[in-house]
């Protein structure tokens, strides 16, 4: 809607570690890649930005490594009157699962991967086979079977999302076996942010490297708090543009004195979110339009504060337009984004015309006010001053209708219906005050009267022309 005026302004898992590289071996099950070199970091559980310690790291880490789910993929290979038995135990818990033959199963193993795998054949004769047996024995049994020398298979030596093919020899036949251990985010034990969280935890990480930052902060988070947020946000399913919203509405209520921020930050952030393919309407985008309006309105109102003491009627010049079409551009680029169509209950853009519209009137009702004003001033002066306001208005109405039509406002509209009655009430008065000062036997003082009286009439009749030009019913 809005558009600025280019004539006014120119490898495989391991048991929880404990130490920091352990860090890297999280890999991201499932997330996307990140648009830079950055340290892989699991999500995180506490939403804050203290100093870890090694004791709190380690903490941090180990609860991560819990919101991890292994899986194995399970295809046999064997004949369809048999049907392969496997068993995944340790020392403190076992399962029971069974295969039949060229189906594909996935069979959940947990939080990690400190188990081991064996295998067995059954006949069943035809009767229903299930994919997973229990028995109060079977933890005994396996015992039982962990000390005989059968093959077993360490599955925490198995490729994440890599198949492999092993033969294993039962009852003195051969099979093969076709595995695969997955990893996934168990987003049921994932604590999962919200808009505030995730607006508390943007803030704080762009405030914490704002202070070790040397000179303007860029608006680039570190690479560690990169990763930090951008995994958080993943793994809380948390669309991307959601993420550039919240940075966007930190940026637009910075606080400057404690760090300053780079004039480019918010302009490469308007720049992403207008590049920004595929966004689906949801209730946290929603929420996150609803925030970012809420800072769009504060920034329009602080920037058009500046302007309160100028006025914008009768339009003289355009250096005014040019100094509010700079001042507004921020404004004015986050309201054209396209993301607000679907959150149109949102859209500041309406907020931003009203403002406008509304120092208009003022400024016409002002200036209205002070030609309407009793005063020791010559009539004739006066009507000069309706004249050089019609003069004005013709000079400089192209560039402050272009400047008001991106907001969808009718500069001469509104204008013209603001001043309209108080002009007429001013135009009866100077004709009676005039007539009432007129000696019709002085012909200097006649020929004067109809002079200006003609003059002014003709500036009145340029106005209803002027304004039916614009398509003002009311002229």
């Amino acid at each position: 809607m809005f558009s600025e005026i280019s004539s006014i302004s120119s490898s495989g898992p391991s048991p929880p570690p404990s130490s920091t590289a352990a860090t890297c071996r999280l890999a991201d099950a499932a997330a996307p890649p990140l648009t830079r070199h950055s340290p892989v970091l699991p999500p995180i559980v506490a939403y804050s930005v203290d100093p870890l310690n090694p004791a709190k790291y380690d903490q941090l880490l180990t609860k991560c490594l819990h919101m991890l789910r292994y899986q194995l993929e399970v295809i046999a290979h064997l004949p369809s009157t048999e049907t392969m038995v496997l068993y995944i135990f340790n020392e403190e818990a076992c399962k029971q699962y069974a295969a039949n033959t060229e189906e594909t199963y996935t069979f959940d193993v947990g939080h990690d991967t400190n188990y081991k795998l064996k295998f067995a054949v059954a006949r069943f004769n035809g009767e229903s086979r299930k994919t997973i047996v229990r028995s109060g024995s079977l933890l005994k049994r396996i015992m039982q079977l962990d000390r005989k020398e059968d093959e077993s298979i360490q599955i925490s030596q198995l490729p994440i999302n890599s198949p492999v093919k092993k033969s294993i020899s039962l009852k003195g036949r051969q099979y093969t076996v076709e595995l695969k251990l997955l990893k996934n985010i168990d987003h049921d034990s994932m604590p999962h942010l919200d808009f505030d969280d995730l607006l508390e935890l943007t803030r704080s990480l762009h405030e914490h490297d704002a202070e070790a930052a040397n000179g303007n902060y860029s608006g680039e988070l570190s690479d560690r708090s990169f990763a930090l947020l951008h995994r958080s946000a993943h793994f809380s399913n948390i669309p991307p543009e959601v993420l550039k919203i919240a940075t966007l509405s930190v940026f637009l209520v910075w606080d400057n004195s404690r760090a300053n921020l780079d004039t480019t930050a918010i302009t490469q952030l308007v720049k992403q979110l207008k590049s920004q393919q595929n966004v689906i309407k949801s209730e946290i985008l929603d929420t996150a339009l609803a925030h970012l309006a809420e800072c769009v309105i504060a920034e329009l109102h602080e920037v058009l504060q500046e302007f309160t003491q100028q006025s914008l009627f009768p339009p003289d010049g355009h250096q005014i337009l040019k100094s509010m079409n700079t001042a507004l551009k921020t404004v004015v680029d986050i309201c054209v984004l396209s993301v607000w169509d679907l959150s149109t209950s949102n859209d500041p853009s309406p907020v931003l015309t009203g403002e406008l519209v509304r120092m208009v009137k003022e400024s016409a009702e002002r200036w209205m006010e002070e030609v309407s004003r009793p005063n020791t001033e010559d009539e004739k002066d006066r009507c000069l001053t309706i004249q050089s306001m019609w003069e004005m208005l013709q000079r400089n109405f192209p560039t402050y209708n272009l400047f008001f039509h991106q907001f969808n406002i009718n500069y001469a509209e509104i204008v013209l219906e603001t001043i309209d009655e108080k002009l007429e009430s001013f135009s009866h008065d100077y004709l009676s005050e005039s007539l009432a000062q007129l000696d019709s036997r002085q012909g200097d003082q006649l020929e004067m009267f109809t002079k200006y009286s003609m003059r002014f009439y003709d500036t009145l009749h340029s106005l209803a022309d002027f304004g039916k030009k614009n398509r003002i019913l009311s002229c």
